[in-house]
């Protein structure tokens, strides 16, 4: 990662290596302008930039229920229109005020009305454990603990209506004090509050309670793990160009973006934020070139290729001050597979294996298109399916310690209709087995709420030995599954490289029932309406860190001599070109890709011959 900062129009360069967080120590030491001076022990400050992101605690809160942005005082602020909406904040032993000896809660408000419900709320300590609201009619500050309306601390004046109030909440120790625009504003002695545990709200108490809901804007809420002295208060209150977050008027990063290494197909999002008075402005660049439009705090980039690989950088401005952060996304053109694979079908226009040669039949309407890495076998629902032949090391299982694991990339277009045979809203990916002789079989269930990934092995009857279910499939969006089983042991389920089921309960025992593997069906049913691409299976359970999200894809090879397989290859040459356009991009250089057409695929010794 490169941290550059730019001053002045002189544009001179400072290039230094530093941590996000400390980068302020290393500018020019000249005041910012027009803000005040963070008060020490500052443990919380929720800007709300366009973002939800706490600077001090570096963690994002979460806006729920449709709460969004407005203009602020400072840059922007959390929006608020009534209802239930929030942002909710986790609990952090930091910014616990039930857990603080003493702490200051600190804010910039603009209420839209005073009427809108009971008991609007600023900030809340959990379900009212601490509060900072509004009160109801006459629109002054208020404060309870302990969720004790007999607690009560109301200040003697109000706030002014669609106008920036700056408001405070003190505990020393003993009292609350309020403080209105700097000005203290009441204070009553405070009883032991009650440990909370739950977290945090902004416009909302951390439950749903029609009697609490903020109508109008929220900025720069700020936490303190002390009681600030009036004083502090009153030049937070008095500067509307809010707080410092350095003594420099070069913009710090607060949060910086991070090199990856990302695989095609995959969709990343890269986050950097900025503090500084004024708040700066962003642009983000590819290869030291402005990206047109790309002026958020974050760039999404979607269905990754070889193109996207390259330096980012996100500039962030305010004036004529800039200091920006580099980061490399590399774009690998393959993955290794792990060790053990037994079967791996690329679907790149045929059934054919990639590892051995347990190549698949296709039957019916199968179909090719985009895949993950390639194209990908589309299935109709009604007639298409590919058949494997059975073969002993398709049935790692049934060894007394077997081990397997299962794994494609799944895309449905539609949830699951109810099968003509069975009558169940299940539709199968991959499948070995058939009546009489079941063995295992990875399927999508429609269960009336969402989409479902499941991993069965099954008795040779039918009968279940182990299952596990879990994760949600979003019809539209490619979803990685890898199922893995341990026999005795555990079964475990992963989606998207997510742990998302586990089952430890086994009953019975497992067989080969010499059955073919089928891709898009089982032996009798279920036929799936959908999308796989790159299935695979390996003879032991893949740890955690093995089954994540991976491309597929391989370095190039000829997979099968085109003389061994005539009656798949119409023509031969046609066949394997397509094979070395499998595995040679087109970014590749030239000459690469024109010997891999005319017959000679890197990292292989095989040559077509003319009679080829």
């Amino acid at each position: 990662m490169r941290i550059h900062y730019f001053i002045g129009v002189s544009r001179r360069c400072v290039c230094l290596v530093l941590p996000a967080l400390f980068l302020a120590a290393s500018a020019p030491a000249q005041s910012a302008t027009n803000c005040a001076p963070v008060p020490i022990n500052i443990v919380a400050w929720l800007p709300g930039d366009g973002h939800s992101y706490d600077v001090i605690e570096g963690r994002f809160a979460v806006l729920q229920n449709g709460a969004g942005y407005g203009r602020g005082l400072v840059g922007q602020a959390f929006h608020f229109t009534g209802s239930q909406k929030r942002v909710r904040i986790l609990e952090s032993t930091n910014t616990d005020l039930s857990r603080l000896p003493r702490w200051t809660v600190e804010a910039w408000v603009k209420p839209a009305s005073f009427v809108n419900v009971t008991y609007p709320t600023i900030y809340s300590e959990g379900n009212r454990i601490v509060t900072l609201g509004v009160n109801n009619g006459p629109g002054k500050l208020e404060s309870w603990v302990n969720n004790d309306s007999a607690r009560r601390l109301i200040s003697t004046n109000a706030l002014t209506l669609n106008n920036w109030n700056h408001v405070a909440l003190v505990y020393d120790g003993t009292r609350r004090l309020l403080y209105l625009n700097g000005v203290l504003d009441g204070s009553t002695n405070t009883p032991a509050i009650t440990d909370d545990g739950g977290g945090a709200a902004i416009g909302h108490v951390t439950i749903n309670d029609a009697n609490t809901p903020f109508a109008g804007d929220i900025d720069e809420v700020s936490l303190y793990n002390r009681a600030l002295t009036a004083t502090e208060i009153a030049t937070i209150a008095g500067n509307t160009a809010g707080k410092c977050y350095t003594n420099a008027p070069v913009p710090a990063i607060a949060l910086s973006p991070q090199s990856q290494t990302v695989f095609l197909g995959e969709t990343i999002t890269l986050t950097g934020i900025a503090m500084g008075a004024p708040r700066p402005d962003y642009q983000w660049q590819f290869n030291g070139a402005n990206l047109a439009g790309e002026t958020n705090y974050t760039l999404t980039i979607s269905n990754i290729t070889f193109v996207n690989g390259g330096d980012y950088t996100i500039v962030a401005r305010n004036v004529a001050v800039s200091a920006s952060v580099t980061v490399k996304i590399t774009v690998p053109w393959c993955t290794i597979a792990p060790a053990n694979q037994v079967a791996w079908w690329p679907a790149d226009g045929s059934g054919l294996d990639a590892v051995a040669h347990h190549d698949g039949a296709v039957w019916g309407g199968t179909t090719y298109g985009p895949g993950v890495s390639g194209p990908a076998f589309c299935f109709n629902g009604t007639n298409a399916y590919v058949a494997v032949p059975d073969a002993p090391e398709l049935s790692p299982h049934v060894w007394t310690n077997g081990e397997m694991t299962v794994e494609a990339w799944v895309k449905l277009d539609q949830l699951p209709q109810a099968d003509a045979l069975t009558g169940q809203n299940q539709r199968t990916v991959l499948a070995k087995g058939s009546p009489g002789q079941w063995e295992y079989g990875l399927s999508i269930t429609n269960t009336g709420a969402g989409a479902v990934p499941e991993f069965f092995i099954l008795n040779l009857n039918g009968g279940t030995y182990a299952s596990v279910t879990g994760g949600q499939i979003i019809t539209g969006q490619w979803h990685h599954i890898v199922a893995t089983l341990k026999k005795g042991d555990v079964l475990k389920l992963y989606q998207n490289g997510d742990d998302v089921g586990i089952s430890t309960n086994f009953t019975g025992i497992t067989g080969n029932g010499n059955s073919p593997l089928y891709i898009g069906r089982r032996g009798d049913a279920e036929l799936l309406k959908g999308w796989v691409d790159e299935p695979s299976l390996y003879s032991r359970a893949l740890t955690a860190a093995g089954s994540g999200k991976c491309s597929g894809a391989r370095p190039r090879a000829i997979l099968r001599a085109p003389a061994g397989k005539p009656d798949r290859l119409s023509p031969a040459r046609r066949w394997i070109e397509r094979v070395c356009q499998r595995y040679a991009p087109a970014q590749l250089p030239m000459v690469q890709e024109q010997s891999c057409r005319m017959g000679r695929c890197a990292r292989t010794n095989q040559r077509l011959t003319g009679a080829d």
